[in-house]
């Protein structure tokens, strides 16, 4: 995951690294086989899976202070790659973070160790939380027949037709996702709108980033998806995107978002 301090990442035995340019250093564990981590700003979170019972750790990387919370029901949970109940951080927004725990979807105050409970987690999975804004998406339909919600709690919120939801912009105008699967898409959050965001000249596009309320970023791929170098691009949501650096690597040379996803294609 990238931070405004630099990269938090997990390796294939689950070993936790921070590198913030000035070294690289082990903070902590997770899921070996299903990592689990979140960033904002110059913090990063991931389930901790090492003890019996699961817990959600936050890292400074301005600070070095690391922070935790282990969960409180007596049975504990499993891991992700557990298929029931399972710890979950679904997304990392100031100084609370987003996770599913016993109780259900849970917003945990880090700083004041304050807790919201928010809903049955079961019901929900959250994919971005900004400025306490949502987005989310249920088991029950909106007023527009739409699953998927951006809103500041997880009962209301404006109906969005997204297939799949990424992030949602600084200022929570636009979120981006697809509207269909594999066929990028930015949202206007207020009104529904839905914009086109496939690039001419590439099979696949994949948002993933914002640059401010107005700009994205993301990558254009070609087949074969695991051998043919991918292009960086700047997008504006209201013009053309233009190629920012180009063939900067492939699936095949290990490269991975900065979300933490990899590009599998």
């Amino acid at each position: 995951m990238q931070t405004t301090q630099g990269v938090v990442l997990s390796d294939t035995e689950g070993v936790v690294w921070s590198a913030d340019g000035q070294g690289v250093v082990k903070v902590g564990r997770t899921d070996d086989r299903v990592p689990n981590l979140e960033a904002d700003g110059p913090r990063a979170a991931w389930v901790d899976n090492s003890a019996k019972v699961p817990a959600f750790v936050v890292l400074d990387q301005a600070s070095g202070e690391v922070v935790s919370s282990e969960l409180t029901n007596e049975q504990g949970m499993g891991t992700l790659r557990d298929e029931a109940n399972p710890a979950v951080i679904f997304a990392l927004d100031g100084d609370e973070l987003y996770v599913r725990d016993p109780r259900g979807a849970l917003a945990w105050n880090f700083v004041t160790d304050d807790e919201r409970v928010l809903g049955a987690a079961n019901g929900f999975t959250i994919d971005d939380v900004r400025s306490d804004k949502i987005a989310y998406s249920s088991e029950e339909q909106s007023d527009t027949g739409s699953t998927y919600r951006v809103g500041t709690d997880l009962l209301s919120g404006k109906g969005l037709p997204v297939w799949d939801g990424f992030e949602l912009s600084p200022g929570t105008t636009y979120l981006l996702g697809e509207d269909e699967p594999d066929k990028a898409a930015v949202f206007n959050v207020a009104t529904g709108q839905v914009i086109d965001a496939n690039q001419a000249g590439y099979d696949f596009f994949a948002g993933f980033g914002w640059v401010d309320d107005d700009t994205f970023v993301g990558l254009g791929l070609n087949k074969p998806y695991d051998s043919t170098p991918v292009d960086l691009l700047t997008c504006d949501v209201a013009g053309p995107c233009e190629v920012t650096a180009a063939a900067i690597g492939s699936v095949d040379d290990g490269i991975v978002l900065p979300n933490g996803a990899s590009i599998d294609g």
